[in-house]
């Protein structure tokens, strides 16, 4: 009785999977919140038997490695040990990824705005020139930031002079 056979074991991973993917689906429905916190990170760390189960990475949108943490006691402990000093650095790649979908999605709706402006391909040249570097210089902008992420991802760029470039970029 004080046993788990393999079904309940079985439903009980496809539970906490489902609410994983639910709570992680939730938090990135809005724009507000899709952004993760490090101090929530390291608490669920510390709660889910110091990483062994995993439940930091579930809660960063790392479902496949969340399962294999738990199925593995994180690893046999070695990758949970790991989580604990790369943890604050998994959550800010997280959040710069979710800047740059943002900054994705608004340039292809401004491209998009700028598409249905001028619906008739035959327009004045200097509409089209305008329309063409408006949109490279979003391009370039994306391209910057990715550029500044892997360059903050290297640790070459600290969050701080990142945040200060991207605030030039974006400005």
């Amino acid at each position: 009785m004080g046993r788990l056979g393999v079904q309940e074991f079985v439903v009980l991973i496809a539970v906490l999977a489902g609410i994983a993917y639910l709570v992680n689906k939730n938090s990135s429905s809005s724009e507000n919140s899709s952004t993760k916190s490090s101090s929530v990170a390291y608490l669920l760390w510390l709660l889910s038997c110091f990483g062994i189960l995993g439940f930091h990475r579930f809660y960063l949108g790392k479902i496949g490695t969340g399962l294999l943490w738990f199925f593995t006691g994180g690893l046999l402990g070695f990758g949970a040990f790991f989580d604990l000093f790369t943890l604050g650095g998994q959550v800010d790649r997280y959040n710069t990824n979710v800047e740059l979908k943002t900054i994705r999605a608004t340039t292809l709706s401004n491209s998009q705005q700028i598409n249905s402006t001028f619906p008739n391909p035959v327009q004045p040249i200097q509409e089209g020139v305008d329309t063409i570097s408006a949109t490279k210089s979003h391009q370039e902008k994306i391209e910057l930031l990715q550029n500044l992420k892997d360059l903050l991802d290297k640790g070459i760029l600290s969050q701080d002079e990142f945040n200060q470039q991207k605030a030039q970029v974006l400005g």
